[in-house]
């Protein structure tokens, strides 16, 4: 087994052997891999060969030049082998992935090697299939009848108008983006020994010219010095583990703090549950709930009528100073969906940080004097600027404080026995350019587990039978 995993991981750098990445026996050979695991470049002597090695290799490289209103980009170049797909360097626009013979996952080229965990597919298994489509977006598999029914060994160039065809190669050389609906033209030509394409968007406002080169002879040498210096993919510790399972059970309390004439004060409260969220003013038994309703006969209606969606739900005291609840409208607040989570910002969906744990490092952070601070918390902060100005946008930060900079986000993490006993809180730290003014926005969540009030649960009962 020891042997076995050496093999695999000496495979991985040259981008080959199909025993590892479970490609079918029956594909042809042109991955320009040698018996002995060596590289060997294929030949590419005409449109045809081109066309076929995008189709069926798993090893090449496409370098991209994008040209804007006459602007233009030399992307870096796009390599392909069997277990790396991503750039030999760093990239913000697309992710570069690695699949280490056990499982797949980031790796990103900046001053220091940083490695992200490993992928998990929807039920927690190790993703590992890294030409499916289901990770990074590649032309594997696509368009061979296209192919073979359009292009004859004399073609040198032709016009793709194969729509899926020309969506899935934009995707390919630029990974996630808005253009697909503007995909114009596609032209495939064979010249000068080399297969090139042009691919133009919005009437040509955009285009990419894309040529193909080293077809079985693509390496990344920043993968192999990754290896080389022991590179692993990231493992969280205890109080990183928790504090992502604790947010993902969508039930806990979030403490909302503000501003106002440059004074901070406690507003008012949040509860996230599987099912509702309600928010309050400072009193935490009165305020308004956000529900989801699932094709359910209203019972204060005596009619057929089924209800369907998000709807609001009036949260109260009654004559005995009770809470209570009620609905605000037989009508829905949000008739496009029954899942809260698609209205309301939950932590455990929109928080990237909670898939880039990587990003976090260990280290203390500014004293601030609130009532939820403990000397016995682990401290933590992230200043990757997309994990950060993710953080603001999903709790609304951008809106409230629309003039703030924020370059920060520490972390407090206490861990207990009880989860609802636990605690996360979370700093966002900016300033206000044009006083230097600095500003720490706290946020804590609390009460793990422990969020629902049977007044909302019975409401939900009602309506969810």
């Amino acid at each position: 087994m020891k042997n076995k995993k050496i093999l695999s991981l000496l495979v991985c750098l040259a981008g080959s052997l199909c025993a590892l990445t479970g490609c079918d026996k029956n594909e042809p050979d042109v991955s320009g891999v040698n018996i002995d695991g060596t590289l060997q470049e294929v030949s590419i002597s005409s449109l045809y060969d081109g066309m076929v090695a995008l189709y069926q290799t798993k090893n090449y490289t496409l370098d991209v030049v994008h040209i804007s209103k006459g602007y233009r980009e030399e992307i870096p170049s796009r390599i392909f082998t069997r277990n790396y797909i991503g750039y030999d360097g760093t990239y913000e626009d697309l992710d570069v992935l690695f699949n280490d013979g056990t499982g797949i996952y980031r790796v990103s080229y900046g001053d220091d090697f940083l490695a992200g965990e490993y992928l998990l597919d929807n039920v927690g298994n190790k993703k590992t299939n890294l030409w499916d489509n289901s990770v990074v977006t590649t032309m594997y598999g696509m368009g061979g009848a296209y192919i073979k029914k359009n292009i004859t060994s004399g073609t040198n160039e032709i016009e793709v108008t194969d729509k899926d065809y020309k969506l899935r190669f934009l995707e390919t050389i630029v990974g996630q983006t808005n253009d697909f609906a503007n995909v114009d033209k596609l032209f495939a030509k064979y010249e000068n020994n080399k297969v090139t394409f042009d691919l133009s968007i919005g009437n040509g406002v955009d285009s990419y010219r894309v040529t193909l080169k080293n077809v079985g002879i693509t390496t990344s040498s920043h993968l192999k010095m990754f290896v080389k210096s022991g590179g692993t993919p990231f493992a969280p510790n205890k109080d990183l583990s928790e504090m992502r399972r604790l947010i993902k059970l969508d039930n806990f309390v979030q403490r909302t703090y503000s501003i106002s004439d440059g004074k901070g004060f406690w507003s008012g409260f949040q509860f996230f549950t599987p099912h509702y969220f309600f928010l309050t003013g400072s009193d935490p038994m009165t305020g308004s709930a956000y529900m989801e309703f699932d094709y359910k006969d209203d019972p204060t209606l005596d009619n057929d009528f089924d209800m369907w969606g998000i709807y609001m739900v009036n949260v109260y005291k009654d004559e005995n100073n009770e809470m209570a609840a009620r609905l605000t409208s037989s009508m829905p607040y949000n008739s496009s969906t029954c899942e809260v989570e698609e209205c309301v910002r939950y932590p455990s969906r929109k928080l990237d940080l909670l898939t880039n744990l990587e990003y976090i490092k260990s280290g203390e952070i500014r004293d601030v004097d609130y009532q939820y601070e403990t000397t016995e918390a682990n401290r933590y902060y992230f200043i990757e600027p997309s994990l950060v100005r993710n953080f603001i946008n999903n709790f609304s930060l951008d809106t409230q404080f629309q003039d703030v900079v924020f370059n920060t986000v520490a972390i407090e993490i206490k861990i207990e026995e009880v989860d609802k006993d636990s605690m996360v809180c979370f700093h966002a730290i900016g300033y206000y350019p044009t006083d230097g003014m600095t500003y720490d926005i706290i946020l804590p969540l609390y009460g793990f587990g422990d969020a629902n009030r049977q007044a909302l649960d019975i409401i939900y009962s009602q309506y969810n039978k």
